[in-house]
């Protein structure tokens, strides 16, 4: 009888805390994004990229009118900032590009390219007026 009743207690908690399928919470889906806000979000991203560009620009200017007292690493941080607008032009095509499925994903990363590049510029930009 003692065994019965071991097992039956075994069987118990099993079933109430460890036989069940591992039920993990999935995030809920995220709904998908209308014509209008993808277009707005480009746009913003565009405008963005625009004036990330524009800053490079700047800061290429000031560079180059430096001459030879910009140095070797000024000069090689402003050529990847460049590498770095570039991909974050692709980005923005790819943006463009995705379907439904795929645009969330490519928006973040976007996003992410974008903060990247603008604190790279802001963090050089800080060190050139530093120099100055």
């Amino acid at each position: 009888m003692t065994r019965f009743a071991m097992i039956l207690l075994l069987a118990l908690f099993l079933a109430a805390f460890g036989c069940g399928a591992n039920k993990t919470p999935t995030p809920a889906a995220q709904p998908p994004v209308s014509e209008n806000e993808r277009a707005e979000y480009e746009g913003t991203a565009e405008q963005r990229l625009g004036d990330l560009g524009a800053r490079i620009d700047s800061l290429k200017a000031n560079i180059d009118s430096a001459g030879t007292r910009a140095t070797a690493e000024s000069r090689d941080e402003l050529a990847r900032l460049e590498v770095e607008r570039d991909a974050a032009v692709r980005k923005l095509a790819e943006l463009r590009a995705a379907g439904a499925e795929r645009w969330q994903t490519v928006e973040l990363e976007t996003a992410d390219l974008l903060d990247s590049l603008g604190s790279k510029i802001n963090r050089m930009s800080d060190r050139m007026r530093g120099r100055s």
